[in-house]
């Protein structure tokens, strides 16, 4: 990875702060993106890279993010897409989005489309990684995909149901980008005791002895 440029979101806490650690450990510059500037700037610290502090579910700070990193990079190399939410309630964004829809699905869809000419001024072989989670499964409701009828946080429902979409979304970019030089990977690290899932107590997550409680 020596020379190669990677974005990764959410890389200031657990599986994102792993990956952008172990990136930079095999010679990659990281841009870490996280919301908070604080902690995005103790992850740089510690791994080096650069660190661009920005709400991943607001429309406009995807596009500058996208924006910034193709003006002062000209090329990426990865675009890992690990960032994510699984609110408890049904909330929406400024930009009239519900809150998981937007973090799960909408961001690495603009992250991705905007960096586009970025990951295809590598010359070939980069390409988008998109975190998924949770237990997804299928199928998709079209008619319920930001919780517009019925919405269930926290027992990990519809986090499902919008990683279930992300992995379509996946699908669909890698057919759309054939022979375009980018690949469109879906990955599913398995169940972690990170922050966000210390942080839901009425799902399922695994403790540090490996016992599962609810």
């Amino acid at each position: 990875m020596r020379g190669k440029t990677v974005l990764v979101t959410g890389g200031t806490g657990g599986i994102g702060r792993e990956t952008a650690r172990g990136l930079a450990a095999l010679g990659a510059g990281v841009v870490v993106v996280g919301r908070d500037p604080g902690r995005a700037a103790a992850v740089v610290a510690e791994i080096g890279g650069e660190a661009c502090p920005a709400d991943l579910t607001r429309l406009a700070e995807l596009r500058r993010v996208a924006a910034k990193v193709t003006e002062r990079h000209g090329r990426l190399d990865m675009l890992v897409n690990n960032f994510g939410l699984n609110p408890a309630d049904r909330t929406l964004t400024e930009d009239g989005v519900e809150t998981a829809f937007a973090a799960n699905v909408l961001a690495p869809y603009v992250l991705a489309t905007g960096l586009l000419p970025a990951l295809r001024a590598a010359g070939g072989g980069a390409r988008v990684v998109n975190l998924t989670g949770g237990l997804p499964d299928g199928p998709i409701d079209p008619t319920n995909l930001q919780g517009e009828r019925r919405f269930r946080g926290w027992t990990f429902s519809h986090y499902n149901h919008t990683k279930t979409a992300l992995m379509a979304l996946s699908l669909a970019l890698s057919e759309r980008w054939a022979g375009t030089g980018v690949t469109v990977n879906v990955a599913y690290p398995g169940h972690a005791y990170t922050p966000g899932n210390r942080a839901t107590p009425s799902a399922p997550s695994p403790t540090p002895t490996g016992r599962w409680r609810r």
